[in-house]
């Protein structure tokens, strides 16, 4: 089905492009066309080279060429510009004239979106097969390719010097209109024909643009030298074919490396901090190598856009121009995105459209729905308050100082029996130290609100006359598991040996010194 429309669409074209006086020479015309759509394509071929001597024939294969093996599809200006390039010769101020696309109409087409094709993929089979008398070859094509875009780069160097009004005017002629292509796909036409060829002819054409290409830029950036770092660059085995030349390898992996990601997001991280007053439009100074000659390029154009006129260029050229260059100026500056040779119309939107591609963290979280964060710290931000669960703080219990020494826990029980048997109930020294609970006594401990123990030891205390003897108390029937009461210690104690008076006294005693003579 899709063969007849296409036929049917042959057949029209033949008939709008003949001269028909009667309906019986339309009908005879059309029924001498051939039957075959390989056969009607080499008819339509013949009528183009036909005319032709044998140098417009290899511009036609040129034309040819680039439709069917370009990277992407190219627009009239870039194809222009890129048949002009594609002699190798850096030093042309003009790209090829408009009607050298009319003459390959009746095989090449205008899409909608003002890009180049054929007007069936058939066509292109068909150039390929011994059918065709123009021999198209896919690596011809692609070396020629790789020349054309290495001489665009070269010629583009006379940006940076030459003065303003002849920059201007060899910008709006159209020649640099492959500048944007060439700085996308250049290192990936040259890896693939060294692949191809198993290196580089030191003798070829484009060897030579090579070697000028990389010691120009050298020169032109001497001072304003980058180190770029390895992680930079994508995982790519042909890079290692260009090892032998040193300085063609350098300028590869620079200008690999300056449209990487990484290199992208530091771009947006200086220019967000930038006044919004200030221009953002990159130069020499932040951009290198091949990427600056970009830079210069776009800077240029959007000097042209904006400007109403320029001298020596006519007006209704100039209007052309604009309307076929507005997106040039402006496009992203990633590796391999659609948008690097299909801009956009303001520098906002190429900024908004190039934070698309900076790396985010999304929450990983069940059914966030967060958009992701720019940094990891932001993240954990996120997390810390939108999904971890508040847990209360943890008191700090009071442990109080024990002591596991027996002698020590022994003397402490001790101590604190006699004064619960000895203290009058309800004094200052009334003990608060429980003797069930040893184990628990603070280091320093209190005696109600009088002094410490520490505190009276250190007082010089007198001893009354027939004070401070031994005293026995029996603690065999305490039960230790209940707390005693003051009748219970009372009622155990011996009163009648400690109160037996040897020297004649009134048998009176100082509890203190008793309680505190370290020999009891």
């Amino acid at each position: 089905m899709v063969g007849m429309f296409l036929y049917a669409r042959l057949v029209l074209d033949f008939v709008s492009s003949n001269i028909f006086v009667r309906g019986d020479e339309l009908r005879s015309s059309i029924n001498q066309l051939p039957h075959e759509l390989s056969s009607f394509y080499f008819k339509l071929l013949s009528q183009i080279l036909i005319p032709l001597d044998q140098n417009s024939k290899s511009y036609i294969s040129c034309i040819f060429g680039w439709v069917a093996f370009a990277r992407r599809p190219l627009r009239r200006s870039e194809l222009l510009s890129a048949v002009g390039f594609s002699s190798g010769d850096p030093n042309i101020e003009l790209p090829a004239p408009q009607y050298i696309l009319d003459v390959c109409r009746s095989l090449i087409e205008e899409r909608s979106d003002t890009t180049l094709a054929f007007i069936h993929v058939s066509v292109k089979d068909f150039l390929q097969s011994s059918s065709s008398t123009l021999e198209l070859s896919e690596e011809v094509a692609v070396n020629q390719q790789c020349i054309a875009s290495i001489a665009c780069l070269l010629s583009s160097m006379k940006l940076l010097g030459q003065k303003r009004e002849e920059t201007l005017l060899l910008l709006v002629s159209g020649v640099y209109g492959l500048q944007l292509y060439a700085t996308e796909y250049w290192t990936e036409y040259l890896l693939t024909v060294m692949d191809w060829d198993r290196g580089l002819d030191k003798q070829s054409k484009l060897y030579g643009l090579l070697c000028r290409l990389s010691v120009g830029l050298d020169a032109a950036f001497e001072n304003d030298r980058q180190e770029f770092r390895g992680d930079e660059l994508p995982e790519d085995g042909r890079l290692d074919c260009l090892r032998e030349y040193p300085a063609i390898h350098k300028c590869v992996r620079a200008a690999i490396s300056a449209r990487s990601l990484k290199q992208l997001e530091q771009r947006l991280k200086v220019e967000s901090s930038q006044s919004e007053a200030t221009p953002k439009i990159s130069t020499p100074a932040t951009a290198q190598g091949v990427s600056a000659l970009l830079s210069q390029y776009q800077n240029l154009l959007i000097h042209v856009i904006n400007e109403s006129d320029i001298p020596g260029f006519p007006l209704r050229d100039l209007e052309t121009f604009r309307n076929e260059f507005c997106t040039f100026a402006h496009t992203c500056r990633l590796r391999s995105c659609p948008r690097t040779t299909v801009g956009f119309e303001t520098e906002r939107l190429r900024i908004e459209h190039e934070v698309s591609h900076v790396r985010r963290y999304p929450c990983t979280q069940l059914g966030c729905q967060y958009p992701p964060f720019l940094t990891p710290r932001s993240l954990k931000a996120h997390v810390r308050k939108e999904h971890e669960t508040a847990r209360p703080s943890k008191s700090i219990r009071r442990v109080k100082a024990t002591v596991t020494n027996p002698s020590i826990l022994t003397e402490r029980r001790q101590i604190s029996q006699r004064g619960e048997a000895l203290a009058p109930e309800g004094s200052a020294l009334a003990p608060s130290i429980s003797p069930y609970a040893a184990a628990e006594i603070p280091m320093t401990p209190s005696m109600g609100d009088g002094p410490s123990l520490q505190q009276q030891a250190a007082t010089p205390m007198v001893r009354q006359p027939g004070v401070g003897q031994s005293f026995h108390m029996d603690t065999s029937t305490i039960d230790f598991t209940t707390p005693p009461t003051t009748n219970d210690v009372l009622n155990d104690f011996d009163f009648d040996s400690f109160l037996r008076d040897n020297e004649g006294d009134s048998g009176g005693f100082d509890f203190t010194a008793s309680f505190l003579d370290p020999e009891t």
